[in-house]
């Protein structure tokens, strides 16, 4: 029994997140919008095709309740689509009024419920069949949805609702009680399995966009630095034609003597601090790993100056890292150049014009420190 009880708890408050409250928002707005859209069309063709035949009765006060009931439909959902037409187009709304939608939703399920009983009062009293009143139902059930505890309570008050005002206020009789419970169970049942059916599927589509984007992120990025590779590189290319770029390509001082004396382990830590080092000076979308100790910058819009004393920063900041117990201070080389590229070609050739400047600078490095020597 207890569960049984856990089980009809988590079936009528289901938990979900933030993420799935809002696609359900939106999805609400949308069918209600559509919804009424579609109604508003039906009601005014119809009215105008009841009144073209009907023009010689139009005083019969049965003809004119038939167009009353038509009629008051018109402005009731030029107002919802207007509603929702607002809140749709006005997604942080959406976000940060999720009880404000909520009620609109409601209250608008609520109206159109309503309206299907005053209508089908009218029709059931001359005799004829109820179809608004589950035709509206069905359109709640498949098309608005709303919390199972929010739903039951909203269809069990109407349904209960119409079957007491025809009772009390009618005759005893006009609707079959048999029946009319299996709607009720029925639509109830409805509105709940489309409820958690939207919310699975909405959950396993979300799933599966972060799976993507998981797998997105391992595809274009390096693992031990986090920063994006070449093959990121590849996909980015488009975002850095048709305008001026600075291109920085940049290597550490000395990599390989810090592998072979600190070890492979020790190498990687250095990798992964000159990287959070550049994060904290570039954009991370403009860092790659280029491959190795090699890491390329590509700035649109920057100068060769504007590089330049970024990279005085960067350098600062190495230098205070330590290597060991040695005074050895940690460092980067870099060449830089600029330009307008307008092909995957040029781009190409601007890094190798910043690769051979990163050799002209380590050249000269060298070149220093042996005549220093």
């Amino acid at each position: 029994m207890k569960r049984f009880f856990n089980k009809l708890q988590k079936d009528v408050f289901p938990a979900i997140d933030a993420e799935t409250i809002f696609e359900i928002d939106n999805s609400n707005l949308r069918n209600i919008f559509n919804v009424s859209a579609i109604v508003l069309v039906l009601q005014m063709i119809a009215l105008t095709v009841f009144a073209i035949i009907n023009h010689s009765r139009l005083g019969d006060p049965q003809v004119l309740s038939s167009v009353f009931n038509v009629g008051v439909s018109i402005p009731l959902f030029m107002l919802v689509m207007f509603i929702s037409g607002r809140m749709r187009r006005s997604e942080n709304y959406v976000r940060s009024h999720h009880r404000g939608v909520v009620t609109f939703v409601t209250v608008f399920a609520a109206i159109f419920l309503i309206w299907g009983i005053f209508v089908s009062t009218n029709t059931i009293v001359r005799g004829e069949q109820i179809l608004t009143f589950f035709t509206v139902q069905l359109c709640v059930v498949l098309f608005v949805r709303l919390r199972p505890i929010v739903s039951t309570i909203l269809l069990l008050a109407t349904y209960l609702g119409f079957f007491l005002f025809l009772e009390l206020f009618f005759r005893h009789g006009m609707l079959n009680p048999y029946n009319y419970m299996m709607h009720v169970v029925l639509s109830i049942a409805g509105a709940i399995v489309n409820y958690h059916l939207t919310v699975s599927n909405i959950a396993k589509k979300n799933q599966i966009r972060k799976l993507n984007e998981s797998l997105s992120q391992i595809a274009n990025h390096d693992s031990l630095t986090r920063l994006k590779n070449r093959h990121a590189l590849n996909e980015d290319i488009p975002e850095y034609l048709g305008g001026e770029i600075c291109v920085c390509m940049l290597d550490i001082n000395k990599f390989k003597s810090i592998n072979d004396t600190f070890g492979h382990q020790k190498g990687d830590e250095v990798l992964r601090h000159v990287s959070e080092v550049l994060l904290g000076n570039f954009p991370d979308k403009y860092i790659y790993r280029y491959g190795g100790d090699e890491f390329l910058v590509i700035y649109p819009g920057a100068t060769t100056d504007t590089i330049d004393n970024t990279m005085r920063n960067v350098n600062e900041r190495l230098a205070r890292y330590r290597l060991g117990l040695s005074d050895n201070r940690l460092g980067c080389a870099y060449g830089c150049v600029s330009g307008s590229v307008t092909s995957q070609g040029e781009l190409i050739a601007l890094i190798a014009s910043a690769d051979a400047a990163l050799y002209q600078q380590k050249k000269h490095n060298l070149y220093q420190q042996s005549s220093y020597s």
